[in-house]
């Protein structure tokens, strides 16, 4: 059993990216054909685009300004979280497999999902991935710095390292959570 103010439930609050060294996406991105893409957006938003996504801006919120989802810790030492963007798009179809592959990947590009165990070590918390949207994720560790507001109200998950999130380069992505 953990006994830790972690646990509960938590909706979320806020989700944002950002470049490690506060450059902006446009100009941190390497790939020629992403960065010609992402120059475009500017006149043109494909519809496989993440929500409010600002190439030249330093901060990027991957499922738009009011994220939806939840994140819940268990005392046997079990997470579980699911976020996305509100109003998602349907697939057109009840049918996944005969869904269009744009519509796979919109669905895919708005949401997130992991579960598995977690531990606690001093101000880290470290969730072992057993369960993910994206299967690479599986079985990897993902430690996070665990911060609380004064009144034990609000957490917020900081990477103690950058991902690979962003056209093959790292990202800091930060999450903040309410108590539910």
């Amino acid at each position: 059993m953990i006994s830790h103010r972690c646990i509960g439930s938590w909706k979320l609050v806020s989700f944002e990216s950002k470049t490690p060294d506060g450059r902006k996406f446009i100009d941190f991105v390497t790939n020629p054909a992403l960065k010609l893409a992402l120059s475009a957006l500017g006149v043109i938003r494909p519809s496989a685009m993440p929500m409010n996504f600002q190439p030249n801006a330093p901060v990027f919120h991957p499922f738009g300004p009011r994220p939806v989802g939840h994140l819940i810790y268990t005392a046997e030492g079990y997470y579980a979280l699911n976020m996305g963007s509100p109003g998602r798009r349907g697939f057109g179809s009840e049918d996944l497999a005969t869904s269009s592959p744009l519509a796979q990947r919109n669905a895919l590009m708005t949401y997130i999902s992991s579960s598995g165990r977690f531990t606690v070590e001093g101000d880290r918390i470290i969730h072992h991935v057993e369960a993910h949207l994206y299967p690479d994720e599986v079985g990897r560790d993902h430690p996070f710095t665990l911060e609380f507001e004064e009144r034990g109200r609000m957490i917020a998950l900081k990477p103690t390292a950058p991902s690979a999130l962003f056209g093959g380069r790292s990202v800091l992505t930060y999450a903040t959570w309410e108590r539910g």
